[in-house]
């Protein structure tokens, strides 16, 4: 019997081991359609609504394939457009993760060309009205990468994201898929902040 103690400790110990274990829990996406369109890749998703300017002269065209959604304007090199999606179940004071990746082509200047804008909510209005646009794009080749982490303003209770192409100049913008997911609250980091004293002289 004497042989058996060390087995009466482990076994306790092993299951008080199991039953503390917990997977760690997938944040879960808040956003709908993340993929942009239909399984079969022949519609624009309905939960994304498509925007489009005032004006047809400056309009994008809007094709959706089973990659993503592509805009381009082939006779309209100032054209803009986009399509964007309203979210709920936001809680001010929330870090989300927000990203979106497409793909370029022929776009000689992409940084004014897609944009990835978050408006947040509160009761259905714009808290301001430019909205925050998300870090990037990162730029690899053909592909262009979104990644921030934004927080949401105390009172949001909803937030529109928004894909947005404008100026291709002649190119295409493919959309492949957007993702706003709640995150941890990055930690704080030191900043240096410098000032310059401009004293122009003969200057009209």
């Amino acid at each position: 019997m004497k042989t058996m103690k060390p087995m009466r400790i482990a076994i306790p110990l092993l299951l008080a081991w199991l039953v503390s274990f917990r997977p760690a829990t997938a944040a879960t996406e808040l956003l709908r359609d993340p993929k942009l369109v239909t399984p079969d890749g022949q519609a624009l998703a309905s939960s994304w609504k498509p925007w489009q300017a005032e004006w047809e002269a400056a309009r994008l065209s809007l094709e959706p394939t089973p990659a993503g959604v592509r805009f381009r304007a082939a006779n309209a090199p100032f054209a803009i457009g986009g399509m964007a999606q309203t979210v709920t179940g936001v809680r001010g004071g929330q870090a989300y993760a927000v990203s979106a990746q497409c793909q370029l082509s022929g776009v000689d200047a992409p940084y004014p060309t897609v944009l990835v804008r978050v408006e947040w909510l509160k009761d259905g209005r714009a808290m301001h009205p430019a909205g925050l646009l998300v870090r990037g794009p990162r730029v690899a080749g053909q592909e262009a990468r979104f990644e921030d982490v934004l927080i949401a303003p105390v009172g949001a209770d909803s937030a529109r994201v928004s894909l947005e192409t404008k100026w291709p100049r002649g190119g295409s913008v493919l959309w492949k898929q957007a993702s706003l997911l709640p995150t941890d609250t990055p930690k704080p980091r030191k900043a240096k902040i410098g000032t310059v004293y401009l004293r122009p002289r003969d200057s009209t």
